[in-house]
């Protein structure tokens, strides 16, 4: 069976005027869900709706990105709802949430900085650089356009300056998008792999 659980909308600031919305899902049944679902947010009164197309695998929590943004809330407040629907969803009544995580922008010098990869866009390998302000665990990632990890790792890295280097053999053509997290900071920039 299929059931899915939504823990959390989380919104992450940057530096524009608007925010990337993000749904927090886990499917705490045994079966894979891999057809089409909708999504939907209402955060401030802005409706993000969409469908999209992404195996929900059991005991795997995934991040699940909308295409559209949000206006950036002045005092980072946060309400609403978001949601799943999909259909033969054993327990309906956990696929919407009100929690709300606000993933904050570090502004100014010494804050977690992850810089475009290069070459990009790219068909063999390519370098992505950060920066750390302190020791601390990394999770590096990458997504494909519906918010599905193709890859993540985490490592401890001391502060300073650090590289990775993307295989794009280990994906198919297309956009992507590549992040770091530190210490509840997210960075995440979009790549092209030819």
């Amino acid at each position: 069976y299929v059931d899915l659980l939504v823990h959390k909308v989380q919104i992450e600031e940057n530096r524009e005027d608007t925010c990337h919305v993000r749904l927090v899902v886990e499917n705490i049944g045994n079966l894979t869900y891999s057809r089409a679902s909708q999504i939907r947010a209402t955060i401030n009164g802005t409706t993000l709706s969409e469908s999209i197309t992404t195996d929900l695998v059991p005991g795997r929590i995934q991040h699940i990105n909308f295409t559209g943004t949000i206006p950036k809330n002045s005092q980072r407040q946060y309400e609403g709802t978001g949601k799943i629907t999909v259909s033969g969803d054993r327990n309906q009544t956990n696929n919407q949430t009100s929690v709300f995580e606000g993933i904050p922008l570090v502004e100014g010098e010494g804050g977690l900085e992850l810089q475009q990869n290069y070459p990009n866009p790219y068909s063999g390998t390519t370098t992505v650089n950060f920066t750390l302000p302190t020791n601390s665990n990394v999770r590096f990632f990458v997504m494909d356009m519906t918010g599905r990890i193709c890859h993540q790792q985490t490592s401890w890295y001391e502060a300073g300056e650090h590289a990775i280097v993307i295989d794009g053999a280990n994906y198919a053509s297309g956009v992507y998008f590549y992040g770091v997290e530190s210490d509840g900071v997210v960075r995440m920039r979009k790549m092209v792999i030819r």
